[in-house]
């Protein structure tokens, strides 16, 4: 749902993205909430819940041994998701295009050399690191994109106003349903 009503706070005469940056950071903790409760679902699953499935020992003894790297892929590849929708809703397909093609290549160089040097259950467990190495660098650059790095990189969610800077005559006005402006009427768009 959060998705769906960040673009408003994003539009040309909305003044401060302070509520958009509050909605990305919401969907973001929901991304990681949801991806850790996947993630612990997946390893006991990994971890007891083999035996549903199969009763070969080698098969069972192998799906324990990559429980640990897909768990990391089963969190980064849910919280990723979520920013995703950050990026989508904040109309910055060009970049999640970019981020998408630079990220499969390096899936696909990293998969092509493991395949070159490693096999069987090693090649498998190394897999799943590749997987999530692949989110977790998309997270990385997605978070970069959208909040910044303090005193470097402005983010998508910046605004003069961020700084207490004066510089934008309108940091005290806000659009909304009938809200009032100022400081509390990005509260009260946010909430």
């Amino acid at each position: 749902a959060g998705q769906a009503f960040m673009p408003r706070y994003l539009l040309p005469e909305v003044p401060r993205r302070g509520a958009a940056r509050q909605m990305a950071g919401l969907l973001q903790s929901v991304g990681w909430g949801t991806g850790l409760a996947a993630s612990v679902a997946c390893g006991l699953t990994c971890v007891f819940g083999g035996g549903l499935f199969t009763r070969d020992a080698a098969v069972l003894a192998q799906l324990r041994a990559v429980a640990v790297p897909v768990c990391a892929a089963v969190i980064t590849n849910v919280t990723c998701k979520s920013m995703y929708g950050v990026t989508v809703a904040a109309k910055q397909l060009g970049f999640l295009a970019a981020i998408t093609g630079v990220g499969l290549a390096q899936f696909a160089a990293a998969l092509w050399y493991f395949d070159k040097h490693l096999a069987g259950p090693e090649l498998y467990y190394y897999m799943w690191w590749i997987v999530c190495a692949y989110y977790a660098l998309a997270i990385g650059a997605i978070q970069i994109k959208s909040f910044g790095i303090p005193g470097l990189i402005r983010g998508t969610f910046h605004d003069e106003c961020d700084d207490g800077s004066t510089t934008a005559a309108n940091c005290d006005v806000t659009l909304g349903d009938g809200e009032g402006g100022g400081a509390g009427g990005v509260a009260a768009l946010a909430a």
